[in-house]
């Protein structure tokens, strides 16, 4: 780099005494002529003027930009030897690429590109020829000016050459920290990956081992397999044997059920066949036996008339109870009722059946279909809630209406449904007596 920095100013030393010589020939050409007008003599100070200011500042232009563009391709290239290459690599780089700049860079290239750079200004320094009127009298203070700034020029080089050698020094002292920089994170990465690499191996070795434990087991286990599997197949073949005897057995236990069964439903057929027979007689027999119903029905009817008929009294009898009955039609209180059967050597009728039942309700409706009848029925005053008949029976028969008996203490007989009603003794109703002997 800093070869570089010494190349570029000795271009730019190059190119400005080059201007100078250009500027001493145009004054030689343009020297003032005695004869020549005063209009004339203007116009040459002017162009003289303008001349030494034009390749003063395209001088000066072309020095700088090349010298920065110096400075700017040296430290890319620093940069990128930096990058890629060791110590002795970017030497020889930064050599070859000295000669080579010295090779390519000739002074007649430079010239060419003065004259070039000279055509662009000319046009600028018609332009301002109208600015620098009245600058006669400055001309002698721009040639001391220009010697001036050819001794800083001088000066800047100096110091540019030590920058240069500064620069140079900065950069080779952070082109090493950078190094080892580098190194150093390339020393930890290394370590990490090397790391990471035994963790990884470690890793691998113990799942290595799990996978080697579970193949053992694995083949444990087939082994056990085996074995059971050949202890089940002896099981099997001794379950297919008895298995194979079962349904022998089986089938065997099948014809003789099948046999019995047929067996079966023959005597069954035979026993249908004595059951129906034995229905016939049944239903023959219950029809002699009804036959036999109706008539003694008959009969009994047929004799209670003649009884009834033969009873002077109107008492009527049921042989069922062997037992008189009679309905007096004549309404009195309860007690007066049975003073009257008393007297007729009986008492209030007590019902102890339901055909007995029937037979008094019959009577009643002879009488009066839809009235109540005082029957034998009453309270026993020494135990509650207990019932008593008069003729000193057992209460083993009761026909109640739904909600009877209530708080009154004796009962009657309703002639249109037949049900039990309680009422008070005070109560006048017709009433029926019984007796058991023959008067």
């Amino acid at each position: 780099m800093i070869g570089t920095g010494v190349i570029a100013v000795r271009l730019s030393i190059t190119i400005i005494l080059l201007f100078r010589q250009i500027s001493s020939s145009i004054q030689q050409s343009e020297q003032l002529d005695p004869s020549a007008s005063p209009n004339d003599r203007d116009e040459i100070r002017d162009r003289r003027t303008l001349n030494r200011m034009g390749v003063m500042a395209v001088g000066l232009f072309i020095t700088i930009l090349l010298l920065f563009h110096q400075i700017s391709s040296s430290i890319q290239q620093s940069e990128q030897l930096d990058q890629f290459t060791s110590p002795n690599d970017r030497d020889e780089i930064r050599d070859r690429r000295t000669l080579n700049n010295k090779k390519d860079c000739p002074d007649t290239v430079l010239l060419r590109s003065c004259q070039r750079n000279l055509n662009q200004t000319e046009s600028k320094l018609v332009e301002a020829r109208a600015k620098i009127c009245g600058l006669e009298t400055e001309i002698e203070c721009e040639q001391k000016a220009g010697n001036d700034e050819f001794t800083k020029m001088n000066s800047k080089i100096s110091q540019n050459d030590d920058r240069s050698t500064k620069i140079g020094a900065d950069l080779k002292a952070e082109i090493d920290s950078k190094v080892a920089e580098i190194s150093r994170t390339i020393s930890t990465k290394m370590a990490q990956i090397e790391a990471n690499l035994m963790g990884k191996i470690a890793e691998t070795k113990r799942k290595n081992d799990d996978l080697e434990a579970q193949l053992r087991t694995q083949n444990t286990e087939e082994r056990d397999g085996k074995a059971k599997s050949g202890e089940l197949e002896g099981k099997i073949n001794a379950l297919q044997s008895k298995n194979s005897d079962l349904e022998i057995q089986i089938q065997f236990e099948r014809e003789n059920k099948r046999a019995e069964i047929v067996k079966l439903w023959a005597d069954l057929s035979s026993q249908n066949t004595e059951v129906r027979d034995g229905k016939a007689k049944i239903g023959e027999l219950e029809g002699k036996i009804n036959a036999l119903e109706s008539k003694i029905s008959a009969f009994e009817t047929q004799i209670n008339r003649t009884i009834t008929f033969l009873d002077p009294d109107g008492w009527s009898y049921l042989a069922k109870t062997a037992s008189w009955y009679r309905v007096i039609d004549q309404r009195i209180s309860f007690d007066v009722a049975e003073a009257y059967c008393a007297s007729r050597k009986s008492h209030l009728v007590s019902i102890h059946s339901q055909e007995e039942h029937d037979f008094v309700q019959k009577l009643a409706k002879t009488v009066d279909s839809d009235h109540s009848f005082w029957i034998g029925l009453k309270r026993n005053p020494n135990k509650e809630n207990a019932f008593e008949w008069t003729d000193g029976n057992s209460v083993d028969f009761t026909n109640w209406k739904v909600g009877e008996p209530d708080s009154n203490p004796h009962a009657a007989l309703r002639s249109h449904h037949g049900k039990w009603v309680a009422y008070s003794p005070t109560y006048q109703f017709r009433f029926i007596c019984k007796r058991s002997s023959q008067f």
